[in-house]
Parts: structure tokens; C-alpha cells; sequence
């Protein structure tokens, strides 16, 4: 089955701060803006959630929610997204803040907090202190270490660039895309109008032997 045979083309007209949206949601999931727009037509016909997954993707559906609850909602639609093992790797960080929330909370009714944080900040210094030091005498390999860092710094500002130029490429493609869409629809039509006027030319032909014949009757 080709793409031709699963896919219909459709002319669709849409807000431009809904269109907005959909391209920033598009990027952050590293997918194309028609995927993004499947996805979600997809995941609002009512399904193992008894119609709450409509519910929640309907944005709608938030007019009369707290601040919070609308966070809670917008979460929801974000992570709805993600596949299975991207979704199980969320869940796990998540755990682990949770349990972190839960400890500095235990910290805190206990007073422990703030002082266990003086230490580590005590601590910190201290290990950076002791750092400096070590270097100082050993000045071949902080000079090293200052070239590692250099390169990191370029090679991350070569990711954040190549990032930036993918972001770019994207709609560019998306443009692309749309440019095709719409001059196989011109395309299209032109064939459709060239049909309706033959048909048309062949319909007034006949009605005209028509009239002749009854003339001649």
C-alpha cells in the first residue's frame, strides 16, 4: 500500500495562533507538523479514559480551571505524546523528584534544612578551594583541563547551532510540503474545471441535435 492509498489530502484553514502552537509543540517533539496534527486528531476520539482523554485534549475544557489545574491538564496533553519507553523514563525522574520533594519537606519540619545546606555550601568550597590548590601545583594539567573545558564550549556551540539550523530546516520543509500540497490541489482543480467544461461543451452539444431534431420533426 502506498502513502497515496493510506493518506487523503485535505485544504484545512486553521487560527494562526493555533497554527502557532502546533509548529512549537511539532518542534519539541522533533516531528513533522502534519504528524503533530494526526497525534492529536487521533487521541480526541474517546478511548480507554471513558472519553476524560477528549476531554483533557480539548482545550476548551479549561476555561473554568484553576491555575493549577490548567497546569495539570496542560501536562497531561504534553506527556500523551510520548511513546512508551520515552513515557517510563518521564515517570522514573519524576519518582526520583517526588522523593527528593518528599525529603527536604522532612528536612524542613525537622529544622535540619537550612543548615544542611550551609554545610554542603561549606563543603563546596571547600572541594573547590582544594581544587584550585591541587591545580596550582600541577600546572600541565590545568592547562589541560582549560583546553578541555575550551573545546567542550565549542563543541556544544556547534550542537546548539547545528539545533538551531535542524529547527530551521524543519519549516522549511514544512513550507515545502505545503507549496506541494497546494499546487497538486491547483493541479488538481485546473484538470476538474477542464472535465467540467468538456462535459459541459458535450451536454449543450446534444441539447443542440435535440433542438434540430425536433425542428425537423
Amino acid at each position: 500500500m502506498t502513502v497515496e492509498d493510506r493518506y487523503t489530502r485535505i485544504t484545512l484553514r486553521i487560527p494562526k495562533d493555533i497554527h502557532a502552537k502546533l509548529a512549537e509543540s511539532a518542534d519539541q517533539r522533533s516531528h513533522s507538523m502534519n504528524a503533530e496534527i494526526i497525534q492529536r486528531l487521533e487521541s480526541s476520539f474517546p478511548g480507554g479514559w471513558d472519553g476524560l482523554e477528549a476531554w483533557i485534549l480539548d482545550p476548551y475544557n479549561t476555561d473554568n480551571l484553576s491555575d493549577d489545574e490548567r497546569r495539570l491538564v496542560s501536562n497531561i496533553r504534553y506527556l500523551s505524546g510520548f511513546p512508551p519507553d520515552k513515557l517510563a523514563k518521564e515517570e522514573s525522574w519524576h519518582q526520583i523528584a517526588l522523593a527528593a520533594i518528599g525529603e527536604i519537606r522532612r528536612l524542613r519540619e525537622m529544622g535540619l534544612l537550612t543548615s544542611l545546606l550551609e554545610r554542603e555550601e561549606v563543603l563546596r568550597r571547600q572541594r573547590e578551594k582544594d581544587r584550585a590548590e591541587w591545580l596550582a601545583q600541577r600546572p600541565e594539567q590545568e592547562a589541560a583541563i582549560k583546553q578541555d573545558k575550551a573545546e567542550q564550549e565549542i563543541w556544544q556551540n556547534r550542537i546548539n547551532e547545528i539545533r538551531a539550523e535542524t529547527k530551521a530546516l524543519h519549516k522549511k520543509l514544512e513550507a515545502a510540503r505545503e507549496k506541494l500540497r497546494l499546487a497538486s490541489l491547483k493541479e488538481r482543480a485546473r484538470n476538474m474545471e477542464i472535465d467540467r467544461d468538456m462535459l459541459s461543451e458535450t451536454v449543450k452539444a446534444l441539447e443542440m441535435s435535440n433542438d434540430l431534431d425536433e425542428d425537423d420533426a
